[in-house]
């Protein structure tokens, strides 16, 4: 069965990057001939400056990130990015589209794919349509336009999915009161896939280190402190594995911070190898849950708590939450010291569940 895999554009973003190659390596172990659908913004009238800022772009700024994609997430359609292209999917004879992970259906945020996220361009084709672990992002509909139009245009499309999943709890409730869609909870795809697959498939040496990986996606002076403080406490340097989130402070420098950043195994490799994780990230998270780390997540309001506190609950794990540095006094030596005998025996209930449900959904 030939399935095609939609998810977000994805450029240097760590978590975006992983969760489609983790998506379409589990599909492939399941016996499914998946392939990446290369999805970019749409974008109609490309003149020979913007190609050529394009064009360097990618195969200058960020094309660290475009070889891990090229070389570990595959086989891939050409690149799509325009309404004509997306309709010309159709050539490659997929049985069936699998959309997510990720805020896909944060639409606010994706207004440059029309409703393809909800598969608009399958209409009339005979395909099985699943959405994994789809993201609204925050627990609200996340609308910049009318929401009744919208919704109203939407809910033909998702009407005709086979399956629908979603990341977060409140996406269930979500789609249950938008759509009249039921949705069931599953992992990020992420999660599904072992610590020893990334490190075997993936190449990394990984050599357990005494230091703190801090992974934070929009730092301030709190979240400085609240780094600092935890370094002290814990007497462990610190490792930035994304210097460049130091980068947008001094200079809010967008280009910056994607050429300071390390390639998707380094990245990787600094997480395994790292003592204790702080992070703002969803992914930041998914992986230092992954890689058994004891972690403390800083929860980032304005990319969507709701996010945070959805995996944690998950695993039993929302007192690794804080969002000011005064959380810190409540914390306790049982914060620095999660039982991952017991968090994998959750996570391999839920493994089960999301491996379920992409079967299910797919071969009824």
């Amino acid at each position: 069965m030939k399935i095609g895999i939609l998810t977000l554009p994805i450029k240097t973003n760590y978590g975006g990057i992983l969760q489609a190659y983790a998506l379409v390596r589990t599909l492939r172990k399941l016996g499914y001939n998946a392939w990446f659908i290369k999805r970019r913004w749409n974008n109609e009238n490309q003149g020979i400056l913007h190609l050529t800022v394009k064009w360097f772009y990618h195969k200058v700024i960020i094309r660290k990130f475009n070889a891990f994609i090229d070389k570990y997430i595959k086989p891939q359609t050409a690149v799509i990015d325009s309404k004509e292209k997306v309709r010309n999917l159709v050539q490659y004879d997929f049985d069936g589209y699998v959309v997510g992970s990720d805020q896909i259906w944060r639409i606010c945020n994706v207004r440059g794919a029309d409703y393809n996220y909800f598969l608009d361009f399958t209409k009339g084709q005979n395909v099985k349509r699943v959405a994994y672990a789809a993201s609204f992002g925050v627990d609200y509909w996340d609308d910049d336009r009318d929401a009744s139009e919208t919704i109203s245009e939407i809910r033909p499309y998702i009407n005709q999915f086979d399956g629908v999943s979603v990341r977060e709890d409140s996406g269930v409730g979500l789609c249950k009161s938008l759509f009249c869609v039921d949705a069931l909870h599953v992992l990020d795809p992420t999660l599904l896939l072992s610590k020893e697959d990334y490190i075997s498939n993936l190449g990394l040496k990984i050599k357990p280190k005494k230091y703190i990986a801090v992974y934070i996606l929009d730092m301030d002076k709190d979240k400085q402190d609240i780094i600092d403080k935890i370094s002290s406490i814990l007497d462990l340097p610190v490792r930035y594995i994304n210097k460049g989130c130091l980068a947008k402070i001094a200079s809010r420098s967008n280009v910056l911070d994607e050429l300071l950043k390390p390639g998707v195994r380094s990245w990787l490799t600094a997480m395994g190898e790292a003592a204790f994780v702080i992070t703002d990230s969803f992914h930041g998270m998914a992986f230092s849950i992954n890689f058994e780390k004891q972690f403390v997540a800083i929860g980032n309001i304005e990319r969507g708590l709701t996010r945070f506190t959805s995996l944690l609950d998950l695993f039993g794990l929302r007192e690794q939450l804080i969002l000011k540095f005064e959380d810190l006094d409540r914390f306790d030596s049982n914060v620095f010291s999660i039982d991952y005998k017991k968090v994998n025996a959750i996570r391999q209930k839920l493994v089960d569940e999301s491996i379920n449900f992409l079967k299910s959904s797919l071969n009824e």
